[in-house]
């Protein structure tokens, strides 16, 4: 989880996407329920790091000038409903508003 080699690794990885095409949407990634309890036995992130990589995310796509799609703030506004009992996947209910969000970030481009 080093800081700069992910930020490395997403200017790569913008660079790669808009050789293939100009519309390249980030979407930012969901939390997790602020009750899970971290595991350090497992590949597992804290909505701290999530947070941390998030904004320097959006810092960088700001400056490339890709459009951010906030499925983390969509998540955080209600994640008592949107996310699972395992307070880690999004619930049938996250997965519906994930999907609507990310057809509402695309369709202009269609």
């Amino acid at each position: 989880k080093d800081k700069f080699s992910c930020q490395k690794n997403k200017k790569s990885t913008i660079k790669i996407l808009k050789e293939l095409t100009p519309d390249v949407i980030w979407a930012t990634i969901t939390p997790v329920h602020p009750d899970r309890p971290f595991k350090h036995t497992e590949w597992s992130w804290r909505n701290n790091e999530i947070d941390t990589y998030d904004q320097a995310s959006r810092a960088l796509m700001k400056k490339k000038h890709v459009p951010i799609n906030d499925l983390h703030g969509l998540v955080w506004d209600d994640y008592m409903t949107l996310l699972a009992d395992d307070q880690l996947h999004l619930s049938e209910a996250g997965q519906i508003a994930c999907a609507k969000a990310v057809v509402g970030a695309i369709e202009p481009y269609l």
